[in-house]
């Protein structure tokens, strides 16, 4: 195989790993986003709940005497964002994309050194189809452990990728 395919193999390989690592940090922006909301809000509904449990309005009723339905439809609301923070586990999915996205960024960085370095030394096409090889089963081996990227993260990375082309053509002209 010429030298030149191998090249452009590798740079199709940069490209895939570019998109899964901005859709992974996207994943990971999405799950700690919605950690910090879920738990912020429970904070909150939590303490109204407990003030309207104990706080007497008239000396004698609590807010809950005279609103019994409005503290259960608030514990029923921190109820559920309780059980999605506890089976969901945005926190340690936002961590796992993370470093999955950390992991991706650096096999990127090993291919683009390989196709703009190695591949412009005295390097037999063989060897170079070795390391081509050696470089595509890593990012197999990150993906049979790297967390799966939710569509709405996918579209995410999508639109951002988007963005990035079109500042690069605009820069261009």
């Amino acid at each position: 195989m010429e030298k030149k395919f191998i090249v452009k193999e590798a740079k199709k390989l940069e490209a895939t790993l570019d998109h899964v690592i901005h859709a992974h940090y996207a994943a990971s922006r999405l799950f700690r986003s919605l950690y910090l909301w879920l738990g912020i809000i429970t904070i909150v509904l939590s303490t109204i709940v407990g003030i309207a449990v104990s706080f007497k309005v008239d000396g004698v009723n609590t807010i809950s005497d005279n609103n019994p339905w409005l503290i259960t439809i608030l514990s029923g609301i921190i109820a559920l964002f309780s059980g999605i923070m506890t089976f969901m586990s945005p926190n340690d999915r936002a961590i796992m994309n993370l470093t999955s996205g950390n992991e991706y960024d650096d096999l990127k960085n090993k291919v683009r050194i390989f196709w703009y370095v190695e591949c412009n030394k005295n390097v037999s096409n063989d060897e170079l189809l070795k390391r081509l090889q050696y470089l595509t089963e890593q990012k197999g081996k990150i993906k049979s452990y790297a967390p799966q990227i939710p569509i709405l993260a996918y579209k995410m990375a999508k639109i951002n990728a988007r963005k990035i082309e079109y500042t690069r053509d605009f820069t261009k002209n």
